[in-house]
């Protein structure tokens, strides 16, 4: 069987060290030193990466249950939030809460754009009697490729006093991430993106100021609730065993052992040398995409580093493109989501990839334009070509 090439915004492909760790034999999750030296590990590795002294809970489940979590632990139904809206998943954050009875309020940037930070602030500032109790963002919006500007959004939201929520999902382990200097209160991540591990766990970051409102709330949960949940993760806060509640789930093992090998092999690598290559990857797919003549969503000055959004020209359709490549060179590339459905591909560049990867996924797309009569048999080579230069000068 020829290997296949994942080139998806997510799950990403694991490095083989991982799958070995996945592979291992199940021990107890109470009371087994190996099993407490992998979450005191896991959650040392995650505050570091998240530039953090908050502490980090882990629940098996995917990213948008970890969004569930951040939802029903700090909000009551009727509470006001406001969600930042650039893309899809800003629109689940809000669907999510609306699930639960809160009131919305939105700001909305058109597909491609970064969140309205103008927006935001006339929102925040017209609210005199500080109804809005959080304000919801997405880091990395993989929709449409376009990393937003925590740092000032932060600083806004703080002057204001709502929490801080953010979805990280496809930005942490990937792209740098600063929880306690961007004052954000409960950040959501996961483990199948820039982790390098599989997915099924979500990990989040949570403030002190969280805590307070975790009490007052008055949304249902109990497998999402972040005090029985803070018993699992209690010895690496230095609480002793005997006033440790009891553990309130049996997590994933199996995964709970592939992300302390994947966070060591990131740790390894040097987290300004796994940002790096990022960078360089993904300013080298978006110039060979320019050189096939092909229109990018996201401008070079907001551009995502993990995923890269691309408009087809109308005589090759998304899924026609992901066909080709598919079939004939064994790539697979995620489709534009919603409105970008039928003329957008996006192709994913997060965790374990490097130019190669790049070069590939390129060289099929080149093909398909090709096959469609777009260009020519002579032009093939260019959009890898102008890749590979790119990454060679560097950042």
């Amino acid at each position: 069987m020829l290997k296949q090439n994942l080139n998806i915004p997510g799950p990403s492909e694991l490095p083989l060290e991982v799958l070995h760790a996945l592979g291992t034999q199940m021990v107890a999750n109470r009371g087994d030193d190996r099993f407490s030296r992998a979450l005191e590990e896991i959650v040392k590795s995650t505050q570091e990466i998240m530039n953090t002294k908050n502490e980090i809970l882990l629940f098996t489940s995917s990213g948008t249950g970890g969004m569930e979590s951040a939802i029903v632990n700090t909000l009551s139904p009727g509470d006001d939030i406001l969600v930042c809206i650039n893309g899809e998943f800003g629109s689940r954050f809000a669907l999510i809460a609306e699930k639960f009875g809160v009131e919305i309020h939105r700001t909305e940037s058109g597909w491609g754009k970064p969140i309205n930070l103008d927006a935001v602030q006339e929102k925040l500032v017209e609210d005199h009697n500080k109804k809005i109790k959080a304000v919801f963002a997405i880091h990395n919006e993989t929709s449409t490729g376009v990393l937003n500007d925590l740092e000032k959004l932060g600083s806004m939201v703080r002057r204001h006093g709502a929490l801080f929520v953010v979805d990280a999902v496809s930005s942490v382990g990937a792209v740098e991430f600063r929880a306690d200097q961007w004052h954000v209160d409960v950040a959501v991540t996961a483990s199948q993106k820039g982790l390098m591990a599989p997915p099924g766990l979500s990990l989040i970051c949570v403030s002190d100021k969280v805590w307070k409102a975790a009490e007052e709330a008055k949304m249902p949960r109990y497998y999402w609730d972040y005090r029985l949940a803070r018993g699992l993760f209690g010895k690496t806060r230095g609480v002793p065993d005997s006033q440790l509640p009891g553990i309130p789930i049996t997590p994933s093992i199996a995964l709970i052992f592939a992300l302390q090998k994947s966070l060591a092999l990131l740790k390894k690598e040097g987290l300004a040398n796994v940002y790096r290559r990022h960078r360089k990857i993904s300013k080298a797919l978006r110039a060979g995409v320019k050189a096939l003549g092909l229109q990018l969503i996201a401008d070079e000055s907001f551009a995502s580093p993990t995923v890269t959004v691309v408009l087809l020209p109308d005589e090759l359709k998304g899924e026609e493109a992901r066909q080709i490549l598919r079939e004939k060179y064994n790539i697979v590339i995620a489709p534009g989501q919603k409105k970008l459905h039928q003329n957008g591909i996006r192709i994913g560049h997060i965790g374990y990839m490097d130019l190669k990867d790049i070069i590939a996924v390129l060289t099929g797309l080149e093909g398909a334009l090709a096959e469609k009569g777009l260009i020519d048999q002579s032009a093939l080579g260019m959009g890898a070509g102008a890749a590979h230069r790119t990454y060679i000068a560097g950042e």
